[in-house]
């Protein structure tokens, strides 16, 4: 890989340059984050050795999707914009994810908030595991953390965020005066599927609702 053309953060498609058996080439991809970046250079390398030619790369790269329930942007009620990620939640794709945050165009200007549940299976003692958390929360500029579940409840003093609110369960959350007062943020949703974080995308993402024109030709 030669080159990689950052210009295309604004526009959230990311021109990718290569050298492929003395052929150079680009494709485009519809994402930002490293590690779709990372993926799209190993299935473009297989895929040229496969037999795929550039031109056939190039048609074909841009039209790639995102799964579901990974990195989802969309628009927020009250002036909020939501990444969605509650497929699964470690210390590495929360550090995906949060690179992934801070790359949006929609970000500029706008609070950063992580709403977060106790990460399961880390192999790692909670307090050590949750202080890499803040480290990683400090670096990427989130000023305000949401935790979810009992064990980030209990290290809620590692954190060390402007403003801090934890709750034990999604439920205890929506009842809260802390949603309620969710406004003009870019909030990034990160959480083990056990808790059910599509509740919250539920409830704070813009309603779209189909407007349907009936015409009566009899008539």
């Amino acid at each position: 890989i030669r080159d990689r053309d950052v210009t295309g953060v604004q526009t959230c498609a990311l021109p990718i340059s290569y050298i492929y058996k003395g052929i150079e080439g680009t494709y485009t991809i519809p994402f930002i984050d490293e590690a779709s970046i990372d993926d799209s250079i190993i299935c473009a390398t297989v895929a040229l050795h496969l037999g795929l030619t550039p031109e056939q790369l190039a048609e074909r790269m841009p039209r790639l999707e995102p799964i579901a329930m990974r990195l989802e942007v969309k628009e927020g009620q009250r002036g909020c914009t939501l990444i969605n990620d509650s497929y699964n939640s470690d210390i590495n794709s929360l550090g995906i994810a949060l690179d992934f945050m801070s790359r949006r165009p929609e970000e500029q200007g706008r609070s950063r908030t992580l709403v977060l549940s106790d990460i399961d299976q880390s192999g790692e003692p909670s307090d050590e595991l949750y202080r890499q958390v803040s480290e990683l929360c400090v670096k990427r500029g989130i000023r305000k953390l949401i935790g979810i579940g009992p064990d980030i409840s209990a290290q809620s003093q590692v954190f060390s965020v402007g403003e801090k609110r934890f709750f034990a369960s999604t439920g205890d959350f929506l009842a809260s005066s802390a949603f309620r007062q969710l406004r003009d943020e870019f909030i990034l949703l990160k959480g083990s599927r056990r808790f059910g974080f599509e509740r919250i995308t539920e409830q704070l993402e813009q309603k779209v609702h189909e407007t349907i024109l009936e015409v009566n030709l009899g008539a």
